[in-house]
């Protein structure tokens, strides 16, 4: 794959990062930094709930430029991808926020409804220029508006997707994860938070994991043939191409 699809999948597959801002606290002109969960909005896009009591929601609300880092999985922190991105943070106008609850909600259920009931906000931001790096010595510059990749579905066919699989095909979600080699915790039954073209993630108590398609997908249909392919080859061993 390219270095773009690499970073893009990266950044498409993560849901937690390291949140960069600027402004005059803790030290006028050093960068804080915080620890922030993230799922992406319809047009790929990291889309963030943050406290407005937060020094970095103080911080964005004067200067929105910032920088988001995620870091891949991998025993060695310097040999597994890893990428920084450049951008400006903006606030979701009340127009966009509908969407953009129901999908950030899915994933991180536990705060449902903190824009409502708490003092929270959501957040995108819009790349500008992203630092990749794939592993050792393996570097590239991305633009950001290559980073991006609007998903295939809207919200209401990618919540019905998921919901027929959480609701109808529970017993099946298990073994893609053994498929894919995913570790189980004991006791824990995964649940579907969200479907697009690469793959999908499922939710294991707070541990938020993505298995890949073995090819992209664009329509509900190749969505269904893909994961039964994938069941398939869970139950017998064959390969899902």
């Amino acid at each position: 794959m390219s270095a773009v699809r690499d970073a893009r999948l990266l950044m498409q597959s993560s849901t937690r990062a390291v949140l960069a801002t600027l402004g005059q606290e803790p030290v006028a002109g050093f960068p804080l930094t915080s620890a922030v969960p993230y799922c992406l909005d319809s047009a790929g896009r990291p889309l963030l709930l943050i406290s407005r009591l937060a020094r970095h929601t103080q911080h964005v609300q004067q200067d929105g430029r910032v920088s988001l880092f995620v870091q891949g999985e991998g025993s060695d922190i310097q040999a597994s991808p890893r990428i920084s991105i450049a951008g400006n943070l903006e606030p979701l106008s009340e127009a966009d926020i509908n969407d953009a609850a129901g999908r950030y909600y899915r994933y991180f259920p536990h705060t449902q409804d903190f824009h409502r009931i708490y003092d929270f906000s959501f957040w995108r931001l819009l790349p500008v220029r992203a630092h990749f790096i794939a592993g050792f010595a393996k570097v590239a510059w991305v633009e950001g508006q290559d980073l991006l990749a609007a998903n295939p579905f809207d919200r209401t066919t990618e919540s019905d997707m998921v919901q027929h699989m959480n609701d109808d095909h529970a017993d099946a979600l298990p073994l893609y994860c053994r498929q894919a080699g995913v570790v189980m915790p004991e006791g824990v039954a995964p649940v579907m938070t969200g479907i697009d073209a690469e793959g999908f993630h499922l939710r294991q108590g707070d541990r938020i994991v993505y298995i890949r398609f073995p090819r992209p997908v664009s329509t509900p249909l190749e969505v269904r043939q893909t994961l039964v392919a994938l069941l398939k080859s869970a139950r017998t061993g064959e390969n899902p191409e």
